[in-house]
């Protein structure tokens, strides 16, 4: 399944593969330039300033064909067109197919069933995420027992690394939470308890988001049913709070044990962890999750709307705070008539990915083509846009109307292609208007030439002039 996605979808880069095409654009100044040579010439004079401007241009054509030929990443897609696992980096989203693939072949399945809700809890240690998972279960309707991540790794190699404080390796950890996502009881519905605790995890969540809602859109041709949901809670506590709760409930379960094994208590014995033993090993998990989970959880933010939930106080309190939580989430949540009525539209994100290979490969397809029509796209920069970049070089931004009659809308497009590989922010128009030419005195009919004017915006980065 990987390598057939792969091969099915990689974009066929093959750099700006002709120096026709970079010899054609290389003399446009680019926006960077322009910054650079305000920088370090607006107080001197004019030929100062020009004599910075050629030295610029002539280190710029040195420079560009290795700008230009650089490796570009490659285009692995995500599922869906939800941006949530827009900005994934490629090992991840390899990862990810991977162990679907893996699971696939186990099961002998081709359709793998995640559950239709999944609550994401996070937080510090010690921040009262077991303590507060029976409320969240009961106020999201969840019957199944929560997924608790620490319970899955049970090898001895990993129970050793958790006792020590560190985490586990994010495939292992991802396949064991799948395998377990996708068991029956938890097809409606279910909590999971301490993931993501790494960046690339977190990727993992949001990849999970886009592969769910694109399922769910398959089946809910053949079958209705409620639109996938994720909701996150991540409770925060400071590192002091963190390390007092974690130290009492190790003395806690101590406690309790000892009255179990006299017979005071019934139950099970309570699971001892060394780290809450430990003043200093209770402040390193406490930097591990800063370190690590805290940016992690942070990342989610980009895809997912939550807010962080301060669990320092009581548990009531601290139970108000998460119902307020979800209900602020609920509210983001747009009704499954109006999702369906307007999801076919594409995400902003979607329309601009892999741009700048899209960009180089319509420049060699123009100096491919039509060499001339490319050349004439550069001599109308030359001519006309640059001087008055230059003019305007301070305030970042020109607006201006392209004189002459050989603009064309083929031209206009490899203009802005041109200034977008610049580094500038070109946006490009026609006007069209009619010229009255000639009036007839006798009847009033006047006689109009049709004329199209291109209106071009351009705006670049500049430098701050005064600090």
């Amino acid at each position: 399944m990987l390598s057939a996605l792969l091969k099915t979808s990689l974009f066929p880069v093959g750099g700006f593969n002709s120096m026709h095409a970079l010899s054609g654009v290389r003399n446009i100044l680019p926006s960077s330039s322009i910054s650079a040579c305000l920088q370090n010439s607006l107080s001197s004079s004019v030929p100062a300033f020009s004599r910075c401007l050629s030295d610029i241009i002539d280190k710029d054509r040195k420079e560009v064909a290795e700008q230009l030929h650089k490796d570009y990443r490659s285009h692995i897609p995500t599922f869906g067109t939800s941006p949530a696992g827009a900005h994934c980096s490629d090992t991840t989203i390899i990862m990810f197919h991977e162990i679907l693939d893996e699971i696939i072949a186990e099961r002998a399945v081709s359709d793998l069933r995640f559950p239709r809700e999944i609550m994401w809890l996070g937080g510090a240690p010690g921040a009262g995420k077991g303590t507060n998972t029976p409320f969240i279960c009961k106020l999201r309707g969840i019957t199944a027992p929560p997924i608790i991540m620490s319970d899955l790794f049970k090898t001895p190699e990993m129970r050793a690394l958790i006792n020590k404080g560190y985490l586990i390796d994010d495939r292992a950890a991802v396949k064991l939470l799948f395998e377990e996502l996708l068991k029956a009881e938890y097809h409606e519905g279910c909590v999971v308890d301490g993931f993501p605790r790494t960046p690339a995890q977190a990727e993992v969540v949001r990849l999970l988001y886009d592969f769910i809602l694109d399922q769910h859109f398959k089946r809910s041709k053949n079958e209705h049913s409620r639109k996938p949901t994720f909701r996150i809670v991540c409770l925060a506590v400071n590192e002091h709070v963190s390390v007092f709760r974690q130290m009492s409930r190790g003395e806690k379960a101590i406690e309790e044990n000892a009255k179990i094994r006299l017979g005071q208590l019934s139950g099970p014995l309570r699971e001892v962890r060394p780290t809450d033993l430990d003043d200093e090993s209770c402040r390193k998990r406490y930097r591990v999750y800063e370190q690590e989970t805290l940016a992690a959880l942070e990342s989610l933010k980009n895809s997912f709307h939550y807010h962080f939930v301060d669990a320092g106080e009581s548990i009531a309190c601290v139970q108000n705070r998460i119902e307020e939580e979800m209900k602020y989430q609920s509210s983001l949540e747009l009704e499954p008539e109006t999702h369906n009525a307007i999801r076919h539209i594409p995400k902003a994100v979607s329309l601009t990915n892999h741009v700048r290979q899209k960009l180089t490969g319509r420049l060699d397809d123009a100096m491919l083509h039509s060499a001339s029509t490319l050349r004439a796209a550069v001599e109308i920069i030359e001519s006309q846009i640059v001087p008055m970049i230059l003019q305007h070089a301070p305030t970042g931004h020109l607006r201006m109307v392209l004189q002459g009659e050989d603009v064309s809308a083929e031209k206009a497009e490899l203009i802005m292609d041109i200034l977008l590989e610049r580094g500038f922010r070109p946006s490009i128009w026609e006007f069209p208007r009619d010229v009255p030419v000639k009036i007839d005195l006798d009847t009033g009919k006047i006689e109009c030439d049709h004329k199209v004017d291109w209106n071009v915006e351009v705006t670049w980065d500049t430098p701050r002039l005064r600090q």
